[in-house]
């Protein structure tokens, strides 16, 4: 069985790692970084930390974006 169905259905309960998995695999990410506008490999940013599958919570980034965007929300720390 899949989703609600499965016997390892947690909802939300689910991980970072399910929640994550279950967003690259049910939404399409665009070709092109929404904030810089340069065709990277993206990642799937979780804008709020609650890494709900609400899909308005969760924003494609490139890598750089992505870590500049956790470190200006409190998210991260730079690296030194």
């Amino acid at each position: 069985f899949i989703g609600k169905n499965s016997f390892n259905w947690k909802g939300e309960k689910a991980g970072y790692q399910a929640r994550h998995r279950w967003f690259y695999k049910n939404v399409k990410k665009p070709d092109v970084c929404p904030v810089c506008n340069e065709k990277k490999a993206l990642d799937w940013a979780n804008i709020d930390h609650k890494y709900s599958r609400d899909i308005k919570s969760w924003k494609p980034m490139c890598k750089k974006c992505h870590y500049k965007y956790d470190i200006e929300h409190g998210f991260r720390k730079k690296k030194k």
